[in-house]
């Protein structure tokens, strides 16, 4: 809101309107990241709440960690890619036409690639069976097979929040934010990783998983603390 009135401020000024902008000098407050996530329970009252195809879409982007809209959305089959290590889903930086590929591509100007776990790579070859390379068909589609978007994903999703009496902070990108606290916490392998392993898997850099998921890096990646000289032990003691 205070870099709108500044805006608004600006623009006055540029067109002669006033002379200086009366509020230039404000600061804005540091912003706080809203990050949470889904405990496992709520996450099987999700799937065990709304339809069929939406609790797909929520359940990929949880396994992947890609964001919602922008990246799970827009996934075909003519991303998939299969290599000897396994499978991921491949964002061009750019596209044919010279935009950008994917959300991240304009900061970081890298490919996005979605690795993907077993369970996902089993969904994904079902999904292709519907979807196969070169229909141009987004892999995971609402239950009228059209893409996701963004007005009908929050629709659906405040309407399963009002449902199941969510708490206010929970949204669609919370299971993004889901994905990282349970790869931190090695959920899906018993192995906590890294926040720099945590940054490759999400197109995230370091910093940026940093600044959003320390807090669940202190509490579950024990590696973390050790690469310091700390254990459990010792922290507790202090």
């Amino acid at each position: 809101m205070i870099a709108c009135i500044k805006a608004a401020f600006n623009f006055c000024c540029k067109f002669d309107d006033l002379d200086l902008n009366p509020v230039a000098s404000y600061q804005k407050p540091a912003a706080t990241a809203r990050v949470t996530s889904f405990s496992p329970e709520e996450v099987e009252q999700i799937y065990a709440a709304t339809n069929e195809a939406h609790a797909l879409f929520l359940k990929c982007c949880i396994l992947t960690g890609a964001r919602p809209y922008a990246e799970m959305a827009v996934v075909t089959a003519d991303h998939v890619v299969e290599t000897p290590h396994g499978m991921f889903y491949l964002l061009k930086a750019r596209t044919d036409d010279g935009n950008h590929g994917h959300k991240a591509a304009k900061k970081t100007g890298k490919d996005r690639r979605i690795m993907l776990c077993d369970e996902m790579e089993a969904i994904t070859r079902q999904l292709m069976l519907t979807a196969p390379k070169g229909s141009g068909i987004p892999l995971v589609r609402t239950k009228h097979g059209r893409q996701w978007k963004r007005c009908n994903g929050v629709q659906h999703f405040c309407e399963l929040k009002k449902k199941l009496k969510l708490p206010d902070d929970r949204v669609t990108y919370t299971c993004r934010h889901t994905f990282a606290k349970r790869t931190l916490s090695g959920y899906y392998t018993g192995n906590p990783v890294s926040i720099e392993v945590l940054a490759g898997l999400m197109g995230n850099t370091p910093k940026v998983c940093w600044d959003h998921y320390a807090q669940w890096a202190d509490d579950y990646n024990d590696p973390l603390w050790a690469a310091l000289g700390k254990t459990k032990n010792k922290g507790n003691a202090a």
